[in-house]
């Protein structure tokens, strides 16, 4: 599957990967979590467990099949990467969050995800740099 065809199968739906937690199932995580099964044909925990999004990407270190790359004044990601914040009020919550670059430039990009804004199923948002740790792209 692609990057365009995974967004067309679920733009303005929910996805829920887990189950957790059982009040507010569906999270960013479960966004990227299916996209590394669906898209980039992983197993979707090959990235590691965490309490919070931004916990993943502090935890993850690079692997035969992703590299972690540090957000930088000048860096762009690829099309396709996951992109990770810290927490960071206003732009996310303690928790952090993660959601799929589509595309940008040094000032600001649009991502795909889900549990941002209202209403939180999934789709395109529009983001500056602001509390983004870096991301996490495929080992080509």
């Amino acid at each position: 599957m692609t990057l365009d065809q995974y967004i067309e199968k679920y733009n303005g739906r929910y996805i829920d990967i887990d189950g957790f937690p059982k009040d507010n199932p569906y999270q960013c995580v479960d966004i990227a979590r299916t996209y590394i099964k669906e898209v980039w044909n992983l197993a979707p925990y090959v990235l590691p467990r965490a309490d919070y999004a931004k916990n993943i990407y502090r935890k993850f270190t690079s692997n035969p099949f992703l590299k972690k790359i540090d957000n930088t004044p000048l860096g762009i990601p690829n099309e396709g990467d996951l992109i990770f914040w810290n927490w960071r009020p206003p732009v996310t919550g303690i928790a952090g969050h993660v959601a799929i670059f589509v595309k940008g430039n040094v000032n600001g990009f649009i991502a795909f995800g889900q549990n941002y804004g209202k209403p939180n199923f999934c789709k395109y948002t529009n983001y500056d740099y602001r509390g983004v740790m870096g991301w996490i792209s495929p080992v080509k």
